[in-house]
């Protein structure tokens, strides 16, 4: 388990964004919950060979922005832009959490108070860790983030 403290980070060689980064570049299923998206900009695409992707996002007080949601919608393929929903309804919606599965079949678990905001991964101090997990504990996760998609009210 590596542990990332913003803005100040032991670990130089790698921050979260990097860790964006590889798990989009990496991942063949990909799923990323967010209390809220202010931006979304990262320089790599959706690997080819993602064929399960959910990415959920909250809007609770008004913080996530259109303009973020709509550059997610214009970096996902076509074929996943249904993929991609917000939480309205859903009281309390606050987790902020990313797990990818890898071709080697590894699996991986971002957690930690980082929404996805410029401030989170800058300036703000946040604490997340990074760690591989088990397939049981991916399974269980996975089916939980689709619990939300069927909770939630609507999508973006």
């Amino acid at each position: 388990m590596d542990i990332y403290l913003h803005p100040m980070n032991e670990k130089m060689d790698k921050n979260l964004t990097g860790i964006y980064e590889t798990a989009i570049s990496d991942a063949v299923e990909l799923f990323i919950v967010s209390a809220y998206l202010t931006e979304w900009c990262p320089t790599s695409k959706l690997n080819k060979d993602c064929d399960e992707m959910l990415f959920i996002v909250g809007t609770d007080f008004g913080i996530t922005r259109k303009i973020a949601c709509q550059n997610v919608l214009n970096w996902l393929p076509k074929n996943m832009k249904s993929d991609f929903l917000a939480a309205d309804g859903i009281s309390g919606f606050h987790p902020k959490l990313m797990i990818w599965k890898t071709k080697k079949e590894s699996y991986n678990l971002v957690l930690g108070s980082s929404n996805l905001t410029q401030a989170a991964f800058s300036t703000n101090y946040e604490a997340n860790i990074l760690t591989a997990i088990s397939i049981e504990q991916y399974e269980v996760i996975k089916k939980w983030v689709y619990s939300i998609k069927e909770d939630r009210k609507s999508v973006v």
